[in-house]
């Protein structure tokens, strides 16, 4: 059977525990400056018919994707929980059926996902837990197919949703602990398909839900720990579908939840306020203390 041979990089084995210690300290990029003189060259063989390249968890520091332009199988390639600070993702290219990509949990500060436009089947994109302040998610205008998009944890202040208003199968959203001040909402009402967003641990201080109304399918908002005052939950008045709402630790005095009469089966977390409550009440409402971190949260 044909096989490539892909390169990276990493630590030995028998590396001085202080070492590795300092590694662990240095969660930025300067990491790379300090560790690379003691790396060493690894390699994995991979038969050139493989459909799936789990390579996670592998203490990999960066990694040479070029031998995967004979990879025209491919479907799944997940690089999370390593320490890859750069990588090009040009020879991605050539895997035209890849569906999967994960470079979840590693140190990059920038990324180029242009070679991902020409993937109109990729579905699944987890990137999140990684330090760049800005991304030009521009080319995943063409990801049509597209159903997941993870960027939790990642410092970006500002995202833009247009690129996800032709994703018709769009599903699930998740833009949890990062450092967003604003976002718009309106591309996701095209998305009739969507079911999942998260924002909590954001510095948002309002926001606009109109536009989930138009998304028949969805079913979790995540929001709490943001700086909002107000929210006003009338547009899910059209989500019957709706599971779970959790508006907790944003600063609001009060509360109509009237609107989610419409949804029997909806679970609520939200801090000790005044409500309006539907007739018949909210069986899944949860009452919770206010998490004190949030009442004066840094913005730089």
């Amino acid at each position: 059977m044909r096989e490539i041979v892909l390169y990276y990089k990493t630590l030995p084995h028998d590396l001085d525990p202080a070492i590795i210690k300092k590694v662990d300290e240095l969660n930025d990029d300067k990491v790379f400056d300090f560790i690379m003189p003691y790396f060493e060259d690894e390699e994995i063989k991979v038969p050139v018919d493989s459909k799936e390249l789990k390579l996670y968890s592998q203490g990999m520091f960066a990694i040479d994707l070029e031998p995967m332009t004979q990879l025209p199988n491919l479907q799944i390639l997940d690089l999370g929980d390593n320490h890859i600070g750069e990588i090009d993702l040009s020879p991605l290219r050539s895997c035209s059926d890849l569906r999967y990509l994960s470079l979840h949990n590693n140190y990059l500060s920038h990324l180029d996902l242009s070679p991902l436009a020409s993937h109109p089947v990729l579905e699944d994109l987890n990137i999140n837990k990684n330090l760049y302040k800005e991304l030009d998610l521009s080319p995943l205008k063409r990801c049509s197919n597209l159903k997941y998009f993870d960027l939790s944890g990642s410092p970006v202040k500002e995202i833009d949703l247009s690129i996800f208003k032709n994703c018709k199968k769009f599903e699930a959203l998740l833009l949890s602990w990062m450092d967003l001040i604003r976002i718009d909402l309106a591309p996701l009402s095209n998305c009739a398909e969507f079911k999942q967003l998260w924002l909590e641990g954001n510095c948002l201080e309002e926001i606009n839900l109109t536009p989930l109304g138009a998304c028949s399918q969805f079913e979790e908002l995540f929001l709490e720990d943001n700086l909002i005052p107000q929210i006003d939950l009338t547009p899910f008045a059209k989500c019957t579908k709706l599971k779970q709402l959790r508006l907790n630790d944003n600063p609001v005095k009060s509360l109509d939840l009237r609107p989610l009469a419409a949804c029997p089966n909806v679970s609520v977390k939200v801090n000790k306020v005044k409500f309006q409550l539907p007739t018949g009440g909210i069986p899944g409402l949860e009452i919770v203390k206010r998490s004190p971190k949030n009442m004066l949260r840094p913005r730089d």
